[in-house]
């Protein structure tokens, strides 16, 4: 997956903060955050056509030590 793909939706402005291993930490303002967690899910859910599925989790908060595990 290719996350830099998702900053070139019109009106999405979104930063990449880091990229551990498989997870990604994006600073992005809470009016776009619902939006933003869809399309990441899908295209990490996507990312290879693969017989099984890959769950992502996903969280959301207001720093780094309040992440709570958000449904999309």
């Amino acid at each position: 997956m290719n996350p830099n793909l998702l900053l070139y939706v019109p009106g999405l402005h979104a930063n990449l903060v880091l990229q551990l291993h498989d997870e990604l930490l994006w600073e992005v303002s809470q009016e776009i955050s619902q939006h933003l967690t869809a399309a990441l899910r899908r295209a990490m859910e996507n990312a290879l056509p693969l017989t099984v599925h890959l769950p992502v989790n996903l969280r959301l908060g207001p720093s780094w030590g309040q992440l709570r595990k958000i449904q999309t």
